[in-house]
């Protein structure tokens, strides 16, 4: 809710290493960003890393928005990778 909605559509998808996906919020169509996963295995663990590029060039709320935005969807980026560290670590 607090990053607005929108839509997510994978555009790349290289298992095990890697899924890429455009986003695009309500209201900036004109303006998708790129963000990704990357998976790299190290030992009995698997780092995950995620990315994000965007364009936010235009309005100011659209520059303030893009300075926003690991504060914005950073914590939910983080619960995800949470629930997904306890569902592989439960089987």
């Amino acid at each position: 809710e607090k990053a607005g909605t929108g839509s997510m559509t994978i555009t790349d998808y290289e298992p095990p290493s890697k899924v890429v996906f455009a986003m695009t919020f309500k209201g900036w169509e004109d303006s998708p960003s790129i963000a990704s996963f990357l998976l790299v295995p190290s030992g009995d663990s698997t780092a995950v890393t995620w990315d994000f590029s965007g364009e936010f060039v235009g309005n100011p709320i659209q520059r303030y928005f893009g300075l926003m935005f690991d504060k914005l969807v950073g914590g939910e980026y983080d619960k995800g990778l949470k629930k997904l560290k306890a569902l592989v670590e439960a089987e």
